[in-house]
């Protein structure tokens, strides 16, 4: 776990990521707590140094590539490109039909472009969201603007209780389960029912 977390972080400084996108070493560990069966971390390693690391998600039909990255001072070595290509045969070994890689961080960006070379075809994804507990919405909701002290002021995240401002990581206890990301890029796992088209989501 210390070396995926150290190529994760290193990835997201050197990306200037957004402050959610900085999560604590509690919120990786949590996976293997919670989601042991549904979660897989792979590192790749060149002699005794990992230089690649990849988080996917799965079920019994998709792997979602979630969160990776690659060690700045192996860089030409593409070892993203072989975490994705790892990911893919391990679906297929495993009886999966798709790996999603998720979109760019914004339009036509290196991230699209890199995870659009992995397959031509493209498909529109969207989120829904609803609260359906308004009560428990609010009460999570106000103990976030307290520990953080935002009070009344909008906060422009959903859900509103995840919302980590600027300079603070997020915190251990977030729940890893909502995984859900703003845009999808899926590589149709070879072999498999040639009527399951290949997709990637280029907008939300």
């Amino acid at each position: 776990m210390t070396d995926y977390i150290r190529i994760y972080r290193g990835t997201m400084s050197r990306n200037n990521a957004a402050q959610s996108y900085h999560f604590s070493e509690g919120y990786f560990d949590s996976f293997r707590r919670h989601l042991r069966a549904n979660s897989r971390f792979t590192l790749t390693v060149l002699g005794d140094r990992a230089i690649g690391a990849l988080l996917v998600v799965f079920d019994e039909e998709d792997v979602y590539a979630y969160l990776g990255g690659s060690d700045i001072e192996f860089h030409e070595l593409n070892a993203a490109t072989f975490q994705i290509w790892d990911a893919i045969c391990w679906a297929h070994r495993t009886g999966r039909k798709r790996l999603i890689l998720g979109g760019g961080y914004t339009p036509n960006d290196g991230i699209y472009n890199f995870k659009i070379s992995f397959s031509p075809l493209l498909q529109e994804f969207y989120t829904y969201r609803k609260i359906y507990q308004t009560a428990q919405y609010e009460r999570l909701t106000q103990a976030c603007r307290e520990h953080f002290g935002l009070g009344s002021d909008p906060i422009a995240y959903f859900p509103n209780y995840r919302y980590t401002p600027p300079a603070r990581t997020v915190p251990d206890s977030e729940d890893p389960t909502s995984l859900a990301g703003p845009a999808a890029t899926s590589a149709q796992v070879p072999g498999r029912d040639s009527n399951v088209s290949n997709s990637f989501v280029a907008n939300a």
